[in-house]
C-alpha cells in the first residue's frame, strides 16, 4: 500500500482528469452534495481526514471558511495541496495516529471517498476518536462506495480500496462509535445540463425501480433503499 500511496496523484486522482478538470467537478458535487450539511458559520473549526490534494478545503476557504485543516497519507498528495493549491493547514500523516493525539473540538469533521481504504477494525477506532473529537452538536460526514450498488463501480475503480458500505453497515460502524443521531442519503446524478438530466430520469424511472423489484423479489425488503454509486452519512454529536 505505501508504494501506492506514494505517487496516489499521478497514478490515481490525475490518470483520467487533469487538476482543473478533476477540481471543477468535485466543486459542482461538493457545492450540491456536501455544503447543505456544514455549518453555517465561518468561524466553525472543520478537519477533513483524508484530503487528498486539497480540493474541498480549498472550496472551503474561497467560501470564506477560516478554521480548516486537512491530513493525509499520501506525501504526494500533502505536497501537491501545498505547493500548487497553497493550503497552509495541510499535514502528512495517518489520520488515526492524529486524531489520537489532537487535543482540538471540531464542528465537524469530514471523511469523503476515505473509509473504503480502511480494515474494519481501524474504520471503528478512527469514528470512534471522531466522536471523541467533535463539539457538542458536531457533524461527521462520510462518503463511501455502495455495495447495494449493482456492479460496485467505485468499488472495484481503485486498489487501494477494502471494502463497501450499505446504508445499514454505515450506521453500525457509526453506532459503534457512540452516535445515534445518524442520517444516510442517496446520492443520484447531480442534473447539471442534458446529458444528466436524462441520466437522472433514466435512473429514476427505470434503474432504481428495479433494483427495488430484485430485492423485494430476492431477499423480502429493500436492504437499506439506498442504491447509488455512494452512499453519504451525516452523524451528530448529541
Amino acid at each position: 500500500m505505501d508504494k501506492l500511496y506514494k505517487n496516489y496523484t499521478s497514478s490515481a486522482v490525475f490518470c483520467k482528469y487533469d487538476e482543473e478538470t478533476f477540481s471543477n467537478w468535485g466543486s459542482l458535487y461538493f457545492k450540491h452534495r456536501i455544503l447543505p450539511h456544514m455549518h453555517k458559520n465561518k468561524d466553525a473549526a472543520i478537519l477533513e481526514l483524508g484530503c487528498g490534494y486539497g480540493r474541498y478545503l480549498r472550496d472551503l476557504e474561497k467560501l470564506g471558511y477560516s478554521d480548516i485543516s486537512g491530513i493525509d497519507i499520501s506525501e504526494e498528495q500533502v505536497s501537491y495541496a501545498k505547493e500548487k493549491l497553497q493550503l497552509k493547514n495541510v499535514t502528512h500523516g495517518d489520520a488515526l495516529e492524529f486524531i489520537k493525539n489532537s487535543q482540538k473540538k471540531y464542528d465537524t469533521i469530514l471523511m469523503l471517498d476515505v473509509m473504503e481504504h480502511l480494515s474494519s477494525d481501524y474504520a471503528l477506532d478512527l469514528a470512534t476518536e471522531i466522536f471523541r473529537c467533535l463539539k457538542p452538536g458536531g457533524r461527521f460526514i462520510l462518503q463511501v462506495p455502495n455495495a447495494m450498488c449493482p456492479l460496485q463501480p467505485l468499488l472495484y475503480a481503485d486498489l487501494t480500496h477494502r471494502q463497501a458500505y450499505t446504508s445499514i453497515s454505515m450506521k453500525q460502524l457509526l453506532i459503534s462509535a457512540g452516535f445515534n443521531d445518524i442520517h444516510t442519503k442517496s446520492l443520484p446524478t447531480i442534473v447539471h445540463g442534458f446529458k444528466s438530466l436524462i441520466r437522472r430520469g433514466i435512473w429514476n424511472v427505470f434503474f432504481n425501480p428495479l433494483i427495488k423489484f430484485y430485492l423485494i423479489t430476492t431477499c423480502g425488503e429493500l436492504m437499506g433503499n439506498i442504491y447509488t454509486p455512494n452512499i453519504l452519512g451525516i452523524a451528530k454529536k448529541q
